[in-house]
């Protein structure tokens, strides 16, 4: 986690909204299932209600900020490949920016929102996994919260398709274009960007189809009044060790697939931007910091 966010200096400074909010996200669900699993290790005790409360709608919003986090790096990484001309004023890159934002966080936020309208209970608690979100699993249920991701990730593969093409077909002049339209990118970085959000899309999406699957071959539930799928809606469901192994693995699998998730985006992360000069730069900023505030204590407590 800690060189996840060393690495990621380069495109906080060029403002690259896709690839910034693929580190935080990918922060965010690393620490979590972190913290889960130390928290709930061998044990379903209703410890810590509202880091439950939070952390179940921020694993809705986990795997559909990933996808469009990749899908706003693909649509950015596809206007640029496709522009006809080199100059970019102000103003579009302005507006270009707030248009990012928008993909990338507005998506995640809205289903975290509508989760609420399919939310059967309060959440749930899986021994050796922590807090889960409580999903009542009828077609508004797939469609609020597994298919979004499946959407998402499907647009992206379009966006980086295109992306492909147009590098392949300009390949002459592709550098000269990518200096031009501003943010830090050259053919090295274009290459690593369109490879990071296609490795994601690759591990995501299969998720996606894996759990619409499940749900309507065995989990589909008949569609209720709103007052039915909320009631006792305070209650929190937990599941031992031998409840989730007896469910027939499927629960067990997809709850492991979701919390390896970011740790894969995390890793693949570094692994294309972890040895980038800006990053090693920003290693030994970091281990200056951390040498001189403990040489400075020592000095002042030897004075």
């Amino acid at each position: 986690m800690v060189l996840l966010l060393l690495a990621s200096p380069p495109h906080f400074r060029s403002g690259n909204i896709g690839a910034i909010c693929l580190v935080l996200w990918s922060f965010i669900g690393c620490l979590g299932f972190f913290v889960n699993a130390i928290v709930w290790w061998d044990n379903v005790e209703n410890k810590a209600p509202v880091f439950c409360d939070i952390w179940a709608k921020l694993t809705i919003g986990l795997i559909s900020g990933i996808s469009s986090a990749c899908l706003c790096i693909n649509r950015r990484l596809k206007i640029i490949s496709s522009a006809r001309r080199t100059t970019v004023s102000s103003r579009e890159r302005r507006w270009a920016v707030w248009i990012d934002i928008a993909i990338a966080v507005i998506p995640p936020v809205l289903f975290m929102a509508l989760h609420y309208t399919v939310q059967g209970n309060r959440y749930n608690i899986f021994d050796g996994y922590g807090c889960q979100a409580a999903t009542y699993t009828d077609w508004h249920g797939v469609v609020e919260v597994y298919l979004p991701p499946l959407l998402l990730g499907s647009i992206s593969f379009v966006y980086g398709g295109i992306s492909i093409y147009n590098f392949s077909a300009r390949r002459r002049q592709f550098q000269s274009v990518l200096q031009q339209s501003g943010g830090g990118l050259n053919t090295s970085r274009f290459i690593r960007l369109i490879s990071l959000s296609l490795l994601e899309m690759m591990l995501t999406v299969p998720l996606a189809i894996w759990s619409i699957a499940y749900i309507f071959r065995y989990a589909l539930k008949p569609t209720l009044s709103w007052a039915d799928t909320h009631a006792d809606f305070s209650r929190v469901d937990t599941f031992t060790g031998e409840a989730l192994l007896a469910s027939g693995g499927d629960i067990v699998s997809r709850a492991t697939l979701q919390r390896w998730i970011p740790v894969f985006a995390a890793f693949t992360y570094f692994c294309f931007f972890g040895a980038q000069e800006e990053a090693l730069l920003s290693y030994w900023k970091a281990f200056n910091r951390v040498k001189g505030a403990r040489f400075g204590k020592k000095a002042r407590a030897d004075a």
